[in-house]
C-alpha cells in the first residue's frame, strides 16, 4: 500500500469541498435548449422508428408476433431473425443454459454485430438513441 501524502490528502480533500459547494448551489441548466434537445432526439427517433416499420423485417415480424409485435424488443427480434429467417444464431443466454429453462437467443449488441441487414443496423442505432434520451436528456 502506498503511503498517503500531504500533497494527495489535500487533494481528496479539496475535491471533496468542491463537491460539497456543488451540491448546495446545484447546476445551472439551458431549460429551453434541453427541450429543443429532448425533442430534436425524440422527432429523430420517431423517424428511426418509422423506417424500421417500412422494412421487410418488420413485415415478417409482425407475421411472427401479431398483435403483440413491440418494435422493442430485442427477444422478439431474436426469434424473428434466428428462427424465422434461418440468420446464425449467436448462441443462448447464460440463463438459458440452466435445467428446464427457456432457452432465449443471446440479444444483447455483441450477439447481433455478426448479422449483416441494415434493419437490425437501424434497430441497434435506434435503441441506443432511446437509451441515450432516457438516460441524459429526460
Amino acid at each position: 500500500m502506498t503511503p498517503v501524502t500531504r500533497e494527495a490528502y489535500k487533494l481528496l480533500h479539496d475535491g471533496s469541498l468542491s463537491l460539497a459547494r456543488m451540491e448546495a448551489n446545484g447546476l445551472r441548466v439551458d431549460v429551453p435548449y434541453l427541450d429543443r434537445a429532448i425533442e430534436g432526439v425524440g422527432g429523430k427517433i420517431r423517424k428511426m422508428e418509422d423506417r424500421l416499420r417500412a422494412d421487410p423485417v418488420w413485415t415478417e415480424w409482425r407475421k411472427v408476433h401479431g398483435v403483440r409485435s413491440k418494435l422493442g424488443s430485442r427477444e422478439q427480434l431474436g426469434k424473428v431473425l434466428f428462427d424465422h429467417m434461418r440468420i446464425p444464431s449467436p448462441g443462448f443466454t447464460a440463463k438459458s443454459a440452466e435445467e428446464g429453462a427457456k432457452q432465449r437467443y443471446r440479444t444483447d449488441e455483441d450477439a447481433f454485430e455478426g448479422v449483416d441487414l441494415p434493419f437490425v443496423r437501424l434497430f441497434i442505432r435506434t435503441e441506443q438513441l432511446k437509451k441515450a434520451l432516457s438516460t441524459y436528456l429526460v
